[in-house]
């Protein structure tokens, strides 16, 4: 491991609001001057070693039971200072490489900053990676994307419920007994659904407030005839438990839709069908995040599909965002993706929303803005999906 010529970072300065408890849980590692501890919602799984360049944390993925599990390495850990100053952490990702930017927070996840790029040398083609910063005495969460937990959505859920009048409902629960929650709004008679869905994959936090945008926006102004479903978290479990992609039953949930072997798809689908009965579905849209904003949707050349909202959409996103995001169609068309199974078995044509890793606030503003307009563009005019 080769020596590291590390710049000390004023980011998270004594200035900072800190608690200056201890945590309840005991350290993952520690020496005089630091200690590491996971034992809060939303960390990573990791191992740490001390070693002559600093503690070093192993990024490890959580069991996955059906295939291999995608490279979306998350990590999340906290840090208390004991002795301000530099302070470094490395992290091991093993046949994996660094992906996400590290985010920090001294308010428990109240309120993250990005690290500047500058904090991150990565080493061995990205095999590791050092987060460097010069930090004040109290607790840091560093992590690859702010965590959103269960608790955060559901305040998030009620807030919405609030300002609209949404039902909240459960409609399920997961293998570790934690609630699945959805969001209606809408009268019983109405003859068209939206459906629009997010938090299967726990590191995906760029999609997931673009959801929440989308929903804000279209509900200040929806009309009063339209149905529409939220689902804000269908993974609750992988959250909670820091995984990368998978449930806690170790398999993918958006490679489930066909067979719903999952506790958790099984419950959305169910909700999904008894919503959808008698409605004309108007979108179908699953919000992720990956490497780039891009869109996922189905061959245009579908029969008997209609791709009007689609059209749309992709003409307005790429007026509100450069570059124009890529539109890839027939993407894992096989594979048991939400988007897959709401066109097999609904025959609307479904979209998956990817939000890029590192979008700026004002492009996941956008999309999530954009999503919402074409919807009441076409709500308004009346016209066919």
């Amino acid at each position: 491991m080769r020596a590291l010529a590390l710049a000390a970072l004023g980011f998270l300065a004594a200035s900072c609001a800190h608690r200056p408890d201890s945590p309840a849980y005991g350290p993952l590692c520690a020496d005089e001057g630091f200690a590491v501890f996971t034992g809060f919602a939303g960390a990573g799984q990791h191992g740490c070693a001390l070693t002559r360049e600093g503690p070093v944390l192993t990024v490890w993925p959580e069991v996955a039971i059906a295939g291999p599990i995608n490279p979306s390495p998350r990590y999340a850990f906290e840090v208390e200072v004991r002795e301000p100053g530099l302070i470094r952490f490395g992290l091991d990702y093993g046949a994996y490489e660094h992906r996400y930017r590290p985010w920090a927070t001294r308010d428990d996840g109240g309120t993250w900053f990005p690290l500047p790029a500058e904090a991150v040398e990565e080493v061995d083609e990205g095999r590791l990676a050092f987060i460097s910063l010069d930090a004040a005495a109290g607790r840091i969460r560093i992590a690859a994307q702010p965590i959103r937990t269960p608790e955060q959505v559901a305040a998030w859920s009620a807030q919405l419920a609030d300002r609209h009048g949404l039902k909240q409902l459960v409609y399920g629960q997961s293998p570790q007994g934690r609630p699945l929650t959805a969001l209606m709004a809408g009268p019983s008679t109405a003859s068209r659904l939206i459906v629009m869905l997010t938090g299967q994959h726990p590191p995906e936090y760029p999609g997931a407030r673009s959801f929440e945008i989308a929903a804000e926006t279209l509900l200040a102004e929806a009309p009063g005839d339209i149905r529409v479903l939220l689902i804000p978290l269908l993974n609750p479990d992988g959250a909670v438990a820091g995984h990368w992609r998978h449930t806690a039953a170790g398999i993918d949930s958006n490679r489930d839709w066909f067979d719903a072997t999952l506790p958790e798809i099984e419950a959305a689908q169910t909700l999904i069908k008894s919503e959808s009965r008698g409605r004309e579905i108007v979108a179908f849209l699953d919000f992720h995040s990956t490497r780039r904003t891009l869109v996922y949707a189905p061959s245009s050349g579908e029969p008997g599909v209609q791709m009007g909202f689609a059209q749309d959409l992709r003409s307005a996103l790429n007026q509100a965002i450069e570059p124009d995001p890529d539109w890839i169609e027939n993407h894992n068309a096989g594979r048991g993706t939400s988007k897959s199974w709401a066109l097999e078995r609904l025959g609307v044509a479904a979209l998956t929303i990817e939000v890029g890793d590192n979008a700026s606030e004002y492009e996941i503003t956008e999309v999530g803005k954009v999503v919402a307009r074409t919807l009441l563009a076409i709500l308004a005019e009346d016209r066919p999906r």
